[in-house]
């Protein structure tokens, strides 16, 4: 398919071309790489493919690195709607949802997640290949157990009740009658779940004890009756899981971009706080740059099994947003080879310069300026457009990257010389 180029049809294209040349689905069957959306008269569902240009954007680069060690993946995962309800009805509550559990489209939800490793490709690749499996198939009577196998972690983890997991870990309860289960949870417990057992199952991994990743996931699903796709949904939810220094950045229409994630860095207040009784240290690199245990540059994270101990945790931070769906244009997950150099505001002003040729153009402005701007690191951004794509938005940046861009380029002129 050909990218539109007018931003006014660019979602109005997504539809239309997959109508036309998508057959409906039949059956029961689970999928992941694509979304299911009603036809026009309501009898049937199309597939809508998750890797087509004009849905979502991806761009990857290595840098000036040797090895690429981000990863990341996208996905179309079913959750139980009573998880979704309960925790867009905490955040928003004056819009009620109702959905049918007969709906197979109320369970599906878009899933995007971006995994940068660090100390090999192990952990970033184990996230990509199965994180958004382990969010689909998770049984929520597992709580107790996956908590005791985090405790055994030991040192910082020997007095861990749960964190978000809490109300459900003790194991004494009985889980196959208690009200207390599946009904109750929310999806900050859920991805909590979801984050310890990939790490318990990372743990089997022989590259486990030295290498890992940072992980953030955006959770996007409509909240209308019935189901619309996210790119048109008049009521979204945003849920994001989040565990290091990789970035999701929610784009509004007016122009403010509300950054979804913060840095899991041990010089950052919520971490030093967190770290504070745990025996060991933060060490500054020669670049000046934080280090706990001298190593780790992110104190969350999957993986890192030796580093466990002293406080290294798998434990996300979930934030979620319910916003109406014209409101907002789209999220943006960018990995810190990108995030180190360009602010939020740039990063959602860049995307937005090539919004009229779609989501992959945006995503290949992002990393080609960071590039620009001399990034080493690797970078990965994706962008997921959303039912505000479309709208004109004044680039308050601009004059600011040109005189970023005309230093670059003098600097480079003169390490040339």
């Amino acid at each position: 398919m050909t990218a539109p180029r007018n931003p006014s049809t660019l979602l109005l294209s997504i539809r239309t071309c997959s109508f036309q040349h998508l057959k409906p689905v039949s059956g029961g069957r689970r999928f992941s790489d694509h979304l299911r959306v009603p036809t026009p008269n309501g009898k049937g569902a199309i597939r809508i493919p998750l890797n087509s240009q004009n849905v979502i954007g991806t761009r990857v680069s290595r840098g000036t690195r040797e090895y690429q060690e981000d990863a990341h993946a996208i996905a179309s995962i079913k959750l139980n709607p009573s998880v979704l309800k309960r925790t867009a009805e905490r955040v928003e509550k004056s819009h009620h949802w109702d959905p049918d559990a007969d709906d197979a489209f109320a369970y599906q939800v878009l899933f995007a997640g971006i995994y940068d490793g660090h100390g090999g490709t192990a952990v970033s690749h184990y996230l990509r290949d199965h994180l958004h499996q382990t969010f689909e198939s998770l049984n929520p009577k597992s709580v107790p157990d996956v908590v005791a196998a985090i405790k055994a972690y030991g040192g910082y983890f020997r007095r861990f009740r749960g964190g978000a997991l809490e109300p459900w870990a003790q194991s004494g309860w009985d889980l196959d009658h208690d009200e207390h289960t599946e009904m109750n949870l929310t999806l900050e417990a859920f991805a909590t779940l979801a984050f310890l057992q990939a790490d318990i199952d990372i743990g089997k991994l022989p590259e486990s004890n030295d290498c890992g990743a940072t992980s953030s996931v955006a959770l996007i699903h409509s909240l209308d009756t019935p189901e619309s796709p996210f790119y048109s949904a008049k009521w979204l939810s945003i849920t994001v899981a989040h565990c290091g220094d990789t970035r999701v950045l929610l784009c509004r229409t007016d122009g403010k971009v509300i950054p979804m994630t913060s840095k899991h860095h041990a010089d950052e207040r919520s971490e030093s706080s967190r770290l504070r009784r745990v025996g060991g240290g933060m060490v500054m690199d020669s670049f000046g740059d934080a280090r706990w245990m001298g190593t780790l540059a992110n104190t969350r994270c999957l993986g890192d099994l030796r580093y466990k101990p002293f406080g290294v945790t798998p434990e996300p931070e979930v934030r979620t947003q319910v916003v109406l769906g014209h409101t907002v244009s789209s999220v943006i997950l960018v990995s810190d080879g990108i995030s180190d150099i360009l602010s939020n505001e740039e990063i959602s002003d860049l995307a937005r310069t090539k919004s009229n040729l779609g989501p992959e153009a945006s995503a290949k402005e992002v990393v080609d300026f960071a590039e620009e701007m001399g990034a080493s690191d690797n970078c990965t951004a994706i962008v997921i457009p959303l039912p505000g794509w479309a709208t004109k938005v004044k680039d308050t940046t601009k004059p600011l990257r040109e005189y970023r861009l005309s230093g670059a380029a003098m600097s480079g002129r003169q390490r040339r010389m």
